[in-house]
Parts: structure tokens; C-alpha cells; sequence
């Protein structure tokens, strides 16, 4: 699990693949900078959003948590790989 903890402020990623990588921020090519509110870190985090947000994981607890998306809002590509989703041919 992502362990509880402050993650970074958008501002601290200073290139889009960074700021892309963090939960709740999102890149400005205007600015150009990386803005937004960053989630909190907890459960819901994958490794790689866990370390991008400077959270630490703790790879003890591999339990599947979250609320899965519907399978009418999945892609067709996505569908397959949802649990309990299948791809309609109508």
C-alpha cells in the first residue's frame, strides 16, 4: 500500500512526463509548469503513482482496493481485462 504521508506540491514536477506521473496534477505547455492539487497518498496509488508523488510503499499489503469501473465505460481493449466485463459483438 502507498503509505499515508504529504505528497510533493504539483509545482515540485518540472517536466510533463513528472507531472503526468502524479496523481491530481496536470501539465500547462503555456506556463509551462505543472499545476493542480496532488491526491493525497493512501490507498488507490499503483508503485509508480506512490513514488511519483513522494509517498513510500509498502509492498506488504498487495490488496486490490478501489471501486472498479463500469464495464460500459471501459474501452473494448480494456474490456477483456476486467473481471466479469465481455466485449458485446451487437
Amino acid at each position: 500500500m502507498c503509505v499515508e504521508g504529504t505528497p510533493h506540491a504539483c509545482s515540485y514536477n518540472t517536466t510533463a512526463t513528472s507531472c503526468a506521473a502524479q496523481v491530481g496534477c496536470s501539465w500547462s505547455d503555456a506556463t509551462p509548469a505543472c499545476t493542480g492539487t496532488p491526491a493525497k497518498c493512501g490507498y488507490g496509488f499503483t508503485l509508480d503513482e506512490c513514488q511519483a508523488a513522494g509517498c513510500q510503499y509498502n509492498g506488504t499489503d498487495p490488496a486490490c482496493r478501489g471501486t472498479p469501473t463500469p464495464c460500459s465505460q471501459l474501452s473494448t481493449a480494456a474490456c477483456s481485462s476486467q473481471s466479469g466485463c465481455t466485449v458485446s459483438t451487437f
